[in-house]
């Protein structure tokens, strides 16, 4: 019961600043963020099936595209909702 209380008193106040106007800020630099790590920079891949070109003896290349990697060290961070949602402070989502 508990539980289901905070959740209301939480999605209720969470309607309200919405609707008042003060929506989540994504910030990308934040005192918590303590490093951050390139692991892949953007870069353009070209892949050719080799099974569909030995089948009919041609294939049509394709480009996959990769995007920026990072991986983050953080501190003192809450995390919400199914999807992993990463927040620093009261309105501030990473």
């Amino acid at each position: 019961m508990k539980k289901k209380l905070i959740k209301l008193s939480h999605d209720t106040k969470a309607t309200f600043w919405t609707k008042a106007g003060h929506y989540l800020k994504h910030v990308s630099e934040h005192p918590k963020i303590l490093g951050k790590i390139l692991i892949q920079e953007n870069s353009l891949t070209n892949y050719t099936n080799e099974f569909e070109k030995s089948y009919y003896g041609y294939c049509d290349p394709f480009d996959f595209l990769h995007p920026e990697t990072q991986i983050h060290a953080l501190k003192d961070v809450r995390m919400a909702g199914y999807e992993g949602h990463i927040f620093f402070d009261h309105d501030h989502l990473f």
